[in-house]
């Protein structure tokens, strides 16, 4: 494990935050999570065949419900796509 900032490799575990490891560089006194844990959001896949249904000519409502999540999601994903 190394420091994202100073590139230290004097890191220790430091407890959990929202069930993910949580470190500490002795060098910096940095605390951060693993970068390889930090994956948020949907996969690609998904926003991708929610573009693709919507644009397509189905409702952006009925495109959130046939997936299960939330039709602003879709909103948002339409608006970086253009």
């Amino acid at each position: 494990m190394f420091c994202p900032k100073c590139t230290s490799k004097y890191c220790v575990k430091a407890g959990f935050v929202q069930q993910k490891q949580r470190y500490k560089c002795n060098n910096c006194n940095l605390h951060f999570i693993d970068p390889a844990q930090k994956e948020q959001g949907m996969p690609i896949e998904l926003k991708k065949k929610a573009i693709a249904a919507v644009k397509a000519g189905t409702s952006i409502r009925q495109t959130a419900r046939n997936i299960g999540i939330s039709h602003v999601s879709v909103l948002k994903w339409l608006k970086q796509d253009s």
